[in-house]
């Protein structure tokens, strides 16, 4: 968890994107929601901070 919320509070380099991958109790644990086995959480980052922006389901991977 230590090195999972600076992640979450720094913007990536322009013109990238982070993709942390991890555990589901880290994403309830930050964010207080639980994820579906193969589902993934979207956030922007600004200003230090993260917003939750959308999730994507195991069966839209493909869509």
């Amino acid at each position: 968890m230590g090195r999972l919320r600076p992640l979450l509070g720094q913007a990536p380099p322009r013109g990238r994107n982070t993709v942390p991958i991890v555990h589901g109790h880290y994403v309830r644990a930050l964010d207080g929601i639980e994820l579906a086995e193969g589902e993934a959480a979207v956030y922007r980052i600004a200003g230090g901070r993260h917003e939750r922006v959308g999730r994507v389901l195991p069966g839209a991977w493909t869509s």
